[in-house]
């Protein structure tokens, strides 16, 4: 899934890092991923 042309390098990584620490579907981490988004999750 590319995020697109307005995403900066920090959120790519975030989401990169996101990738390797979280099982997909994990509803607890996606509600916190919707709330704090991924570079702030990610602090």
């Amino acid at each position: 899934m590319d995020p697109g042309p307005g995403v900066d390098d920090e959120e790519r990584l975030a989401r990169a890092a996101l990738t390797r620490l979280v099982e997909p579907g994990d509803e607890a981490v996606g509600r916190w991923l919707r709330r704090l988004g991924p570079v702030g999750l990610r602090r």
